[in-house]
């Protein structure tokens, strides 16, 4: 064999000794903890794993099932069978019908109740005298007041 192809040998992993021009296999070691890694993959089966198990983790967090808030207050509604449900939840942009439900939410005794349920468990319609609009503006300013106090 001549220094060439010692050298190409060496480069490419064909060998010209024994006649057959089939490369070796070529190994990748693991980019995260230089264990070989599995064919077609950059990384080994465990860091892989790991990976996911992290991913999963985040994952199931952000899933987590909070418990619902009280809803004791409901029987104390002035809402409650008084007003049509589609005054509650009028169509996109149905400003009259909007304003007639804030108008008794403006008489009611739990209202304040209603407005931190309807947060908590993102409720569509009017509740607490607000739309969704306006509860996804307070939801924004929760979470930037929450950021500003470092929590």
């Amino acid at each position: 064999m001549t220094g060439f192809e010692d050298r190409l040998t060496r480069v490419t992993g064909v060998t010209f000794d024994r006649g057959d021009a089939t490369p070796a296999p070529r190994t990748y070691s693991c980019s995260k903890c230089s264990y070989p890694a599995t064919p077609g993959y950059f990384t080994c089966a465990l860091c892989r794993r790991k990976a996911t198990e992290v991913r999963s983790k985040y994952r199931d967090r952000a899933r987590a099932v909070r418990p619902l808030p009280d809803a004791s207050w409901m029987t104390e509604a002035a809402c409650r069978n008084t007003v049509p449900t589609a005054t509650f939840f009028p169509e996109r942009g149905g400003r009259d019908t909007a304003e007639a439900a804030k108008a008794v939410c403006a008489t009611c005794p739990v209202s304040d109740d209603c407005l931190s349920w309807a947060l908590a468990v993102r409720e569509r319609g009017i509740w607490g005298g607000t739309t969704e609009g306006e509860r996804e503006g307070i939801r924004r300013r929760n979470r930037r007041n929450r950021r500003a106090a470092g929590g």
